[in-house]
């Protein structure tokens, strides 16, 4: 999206909205974990598509690790592969994905006694549609814009918007964990500062008690 126009960003109660949401539709535990991927990793869609499960596994037990690997060869541009800390919330929205998809069919194959190769699943993408083939980009941001109708009713939010959202959210709050824009910078998988400055939406009550600190 062109940053002459940007998405706009959410409310934690639109947050909230939307989540209840995704609970009442066909696929609420992908969904969820799609979302989430979204506002609390701040992915793009190409990224959402594209990123499989051992790019959040642990190696040694395939479980759902503490840090997600985007790899250049579907982030955007040759610069934006990143490895980050994800939140509580996402690994178990994640891990509850993986047990309700990869382990139970592993778990009914094993019931049939057929022979399991593990390794299959490591490779495969996190977010599949209903007949079980992975989203393009332009799947997923329709599936975002389709959400926020629904939800919201209102123009102007993409599948953009949890980016955007992420990358302002963390940026107001990295002073209070002794972080820096530059950290933000990195988990966003931007080249230079610069790009990420420009996502960060403005607060003028937040300037406004800034300048009297003083």
């Amino acid at each position: 999206m062109s940053l002459l126009k940007q998405a706009k960003m959410y409310s934690p109660a639109q947050h909230k909205m939307i989540l209840s949401y995704l609970d009442t539709t066909r696929d609420p535990v992908r969904n969820r974990a799609l979302f989430l991927m979204s506002t609390k990793l701040g992915l793009r869609a190409c990224e959402i598509a594209a990123i499989c499960w051992n790019n959040v596994l642990n190696d040694y037990n395939n479980a759902v690790g503490d840090t997600v690997r985007i790899t250049n060869d579907f982030a955007k541009g040759a610069a934006g592969g990143r490895e980050f800390y994800m939140g509580d919330e996402v690994k178990a929205a994640l891990q509850r994905l993986y047990e309700e998809t990869v382990g139970a069919y592993v778990e009914h194959q094993n019931f049939y006694f057929e022979p399991i190769d593990h390794n299959n699943f490591y490779y495969d993408r996190i977010i599949l549609n209903q007949f079980g083939d992975g989203f393009s980009a332009n799947g997923i941001s329709r599936l975002f814009y389709y959400w926020f109708k629904e939800v919201m009713g209102i123009e102007g939010f993409s599948s953009h918007s949890g980016r955007r959202t992420f990358i302002t959210n963390c940026a107001r709050k990295v002073s209070t964990v002794g972080a820096s824009l530059y950290d933000v910078q990195k988990m966003a998988g931007h080249r230079c500062l610069s790009s990420t400055q420009r996502y960060i939406e403005e607060n003028a009550d937040a300037q406004r008690k800034l300048v009297n600190l003083i």
